[in-house]
């Protein structure tokens, strides 16, 4: 292709046709209605760039604060779902506690019952044999008693000779406490 004239091209760009030469003034008048026709397209062009600036940081502001809001709630999902794992934790090891203190208590409470059930038996067993054992020294005094009173009545009959005369009888006054035992040597000595 043929190049084209530079003449040409900027004379079909301010407007004339090829081939006629405007006057020096004509061209400084188109050249001044063009810049001013630049300088408007050149301040619509900074405002629509302003104003699309402006839209895109509200959407950025929008995304920014949508991203908030969400991570916000992610965040506060994830604190609650901490906080309830900590609890059900929590919850576990203090039932698990109660249970462990349950069974030691009821544990300690059977070996108390035991003990008290053992120490009564005990003191029921010393009661007895206490008993028991005041028993046969009370037996064991009377028949040592018993057989005082005879060997005495033995070697001294006229102890009792003397009571017959005093008019005592044979077994003195009826207070003095001995029993007639039917196996008993002193029955046979009165």
């Amino acid at each position: 292709m043929a190049e084209a004239d530079p003449l040409s091209v900027a004379m079909t760009r301010f407007g004339y046709p090829a081939g006629q030469l405007p006057a020096p003034t004509a061209i400084y008048a188109r050249r001044e209605a063009l810049i001013a026709e630049i300088r408007n397209k050149l301040v619509e062009g900074e405002v629509a760039l302003q104003q699309q600036l402006s839209r895109q940081q509200e959407q950025l502001e929008a995304l920014q604060k949508q991203q908030n809001a969400r991570f916000r709630l992610a965040l506060d999902c994830q604190v609650k779902a901490d906080e309830y794992s900590l609890s059900k934790r929590h919850n576990e090891q203090l039932m698990q506690l109660q249970q462990r203190a349950q069974a030691r208590r009821a544990q300690l409470e059977q070996q108390a019952t035991s003990l008290v059930l053992e120490f009564q038996q005990r003191k029921l067993q010393e009661e007895f044999l206490l008993q028991q054992k005041e028993i046969q020294r009370q037996h064991e005094q009377e028949q040592s008693r018993r057989f005082s009173s005879a060997v005495s009545f033995a070697k001294f009959p006229s102890v009792t000779k003397r009571r017959k005369m005093q008019g005592l009888g044979e077994r003195g006054p009826k207070q003095s406490g001995v029993a007639k035992c039917p196996d008993s040597p002193v029955n046979e000595v009165f």
